[in-house]
């Protein structure tokens, strides 16, 4: 039978405590996209790309409001801030919900852009705000289904460490 996952709330948090419930109105979780160098050779009829690494990681906020507690984080580029998403994901299949679990994203990174409000007439204010991040992890109900720590040459999926032979390779592990 096939499922329907939705997710319709979440929270974040900020260095563990610092909850933003009703402070963000928008979160844009960082794009996985690969860095890639082109192979061709005598014989090749065509090129070919090879992943060579990662993209940057960014995730984009938007805040719902003014809030100095957010002013402070963007302020500080050389301190590094650990985020938490915290969501609920619901199944749903023809006989209706079937299920509701955790799915949890952790990310660490410091702001690239702590944006400037925006102020109109009789409407509250937003605020755009863009953390390069050095790690992200997504995992539903406790499973992992992948963790990326740029910093420590650490890329997992579903649990296999992808780059394990690298870091032993170049004599990291």
């Amino acid at each position: 039978m096939p499922e329907i996952n939705k997710v319709y709330h979440a929270n974040v948090y900020v260095d563990g405590t610092t909850s933003l419930l009703g402070q963000l109105s928008e979160v844009k979780l960082p794009d996985i996209a690969l860095a890639t160098s082109e192979h061709k050779g005598l014989g090749m009829f065509g090129t070919v790309e090879l992943p060579s690494g990662i993209g940057a990681l960014v995730m984009a906020m938007k805040w719902s409001g003014f809030y100095a507690h957010a002013k402070k984080f963007g302020a500080n580029p050389f301190k590094s801030r650990r985020i938490q998403i915290r969501a609920n994901c619901e199944t749903y299949d023809e006989g209706g919900r079937t299920a509701e679990v955790p799915l949890i994203i952790t990310v660490a990174g410091s702001w690239k852009k702590a944006g400037g409000d925006t102020f109109k007439g009789q409407e509250t204010s937003d605020t755009d705000d863009e953390v390069t991040c050095t790690y992200l992890k997504c995992a539903l109900d406790g499973v992992e289904l992948y963790e990326i720590d740029v910093v420590n040459n650490i890329y997992k999926v579903d649990g296999e460490d992808l780059l394990e032979n690298m870091r032993k390779n170049l004599g990291e592990s």
